[in-house]
């Protein structure tokens, strides 16, 4: 069973095209589950081909990323393929993606962009990596999303999981930024930074590659 998930919250307009590049290329996923934080998708004006299969999960509200990426998680079985609403496959990424995992990885990403990839935006997650270092921390970074993916790298690292670059390419297109942002939302998104900023230093003892626990605060 391959599942592509993708929480999306703000590239309603961009989420057509990256569904359309996971179905066409040369392994096919057998469902796309969406995790509608942005509970936007029915003004979307695109209407999935018949063989198809599309699940839409609508919380109501913005869950965050690292809830949308748990509920996902939790919702499905090997091999889901988690990415970002913006992020569009070339015809042999996922074939890539999910050879990785059948040679033996644990975790596997796309890391060579056209544009800007990181391992987080289009990432594949086994039973055995999830059993070994768990979820999503959801309180890193409440209802947003920075540094949750920072923990789970270092649980992984913790737990001796080596994450693979699968040797693929995606397209990823920009996300909203913060010239984008009204002055207001600059306020409340440097907030939110600086929050999560703070829960990863609390939890870790440092930023990311200076961390300096090796067990959670308090764990």
């Amino acid at each position: 069973m391959i599942t592509v998930g993708i929480p999306v919250l703000n590239r309603y307009d961009l989420l057509p095209k990256a569904i359309e590049s996971a179905m066409n290329g040369t392994l096919k996923p057998d469902e796309i589950l969406i995790v509608d934080n942005g509970n936007r998708i029915n003004e979307m004006q695109w209407t999935p081909p018949p063989n198809m299969v599309v699940t839409i999960y609508r919380p109501g509200f913005n869950t965050g990323v690292a809830s949308a990426w748990n509920y996902i998680i939790t919702h499905t079985k090997e091999h889901r393929v988690l990415i970002n609403d913006d992020l569009q496959f070339l015809p042999d990424s996922l074939e890539k993606l999910i050879h990785a995992m059948e040679e033996g990885a644990e975790w596997a990403c796309i890391c060579r962009p056209y544009g800007m990839v990181n391992g987080f935006s289009c990432q594949v997650i086994s039973d055995a990596c999830i059993q070994k270092v768990g979820l999503f921390d959801e309180l890193i970074s409440p209802n947003y999303a920075y540094h949750e993916d920072d923990d789970f790298a270092y649980r992984m690292r913790l737990a001796g999981i080596e994450g693979v670059d699968c040797g693929a390419e995606a397209i990823h297109a920009t996300s909203s930024t913060l010239k984008a942002f009204s002055p207001q939302e600059q306020m409340e998104h440097h907030k939110k930074f600086a929050l999560a900023q703070s829960n990863y230093i609390k939890k870790w003892g440092g930023m990311p590659l200076q961390e300096k626990f090796t067990v959670p605060y308090g764990g």
